[in-house]
């Protein structure tokens, strides 16, 4: 993964006119069903806002196209739920993971259209609560709603500590090895947050 991310890193640098398709590409990625559970995106948004914070991309048109990008695979996700209903939900690799789907229903009843902005922020329910809201039948215009309100909020989220990390590297070395402890914790800290989760999903999970 780490080659990946310098290989586009240097790619962006390199033809930065032409970096608003690979922004689109990250935000899109980490918001469509199926893609957002295989590909994770922390890290390539970590990546963005660290470019921000160097100077070689803009920071606005950083935010606009990753809320374009968000805005569209979650609109895509929704419309595969309206329209293949729960026969998406047999697909690899969703139906490997069913408490993730169990977990993202019960979510989604019981908070309605705000489960689209708090997903938006948390692993698998991002890339299963618009699914799932267009197989449950939430309305159109309810969800692109939800849909605008969450990706703005959750792009300068998403791109702030990157950005943080990123502004400590380009200020001294010691900033550097600083911004690489930050960025060794947060990572380790995320992946057993992730875990400790699934495993409470799965024990609350009925058999």
């Amino acid at each position: 993964m780490t080659e990946y991310i310098d290989l586009i890193n240097q790619w962006v640098i390199t033809h930065q006119a032409h970096a608003w398709w690979v922004i689109f590409l990250i935000a899109f990625t980490e918001s469509m069903v199926i893609l957002g559970i295989l590909v994770p995106g922390l890290p390539f948004m970590l990546m963005l806002g660290g470019l921000i914070a160097t100077s070689v991309l803009d920071p606005w048109l950083v935010i606009f196209w990753c809320i374009v990008g968000a805005v569209v695979g979650d609109g895509l996700s929704f419309w595969i739920g309206k329209h293949y209903r729960y026969r998406i939900l047999n697909m690899w690799p969703l139906s490997k993971h069913p408490d993730w789907v169990v977990h993202g229903e019960n979510f989604f009843t019981r908070w309605g259209g705000i489960s689209i902005l708090i997903g938006r922020f948390f692993g698998p329910l991002r890339a299963t609560i618009p699914v799932l809201a267009g197989i449950l039948g939430m309305t159109q215009k309810k969800f692109t709603a939800w849909n605008l309100v969450s990706a703005m909020l959750w792009a300068p989220a998403y791109l702030a500590p990157g950005f943080m990390l990123g502004w400590l590297a380009d200020q001294s070395e010691m900033g550097a090895w600083l911004a690489l402890g930050l960025l060794v914790s947060s990572t380790i800290g995320y992946w057993l947050w992730q875990r400790n989760r699934k495993k409470s999903v799965k024990d609350e999970t009925p058999a």
